[in-house]
């Protein structure tokens, strides 16, 4: 079995985001991709992201 190293798993992390920007893309897909992504690099059970509007209200 071939493990990667953190870096690379950090940047194919990068690469995968990136292809979600790619053309028309669907931000609730950019931000699923990055909570699954930070779950996978950070070793967690579990994400989520809170937003705010520009007046700083969730």
């Amino acid at each position: 079995m071939v493990t990667q190293t953190r870096a690379s798993m950090v940047s194919a992390a990068f690469v995968k985001l990136t292809d979600t920007l790619v053309g028309e893309y669907d931000v609730l897909d950019v931000l699923h991709t990055l909570v699954e992504e930070c779950v996978e690099l950070l070793d967690a059970s579990a994400a989520g992201l809170l937003l705010a509007d520009p007046s700083g209200e969730l």
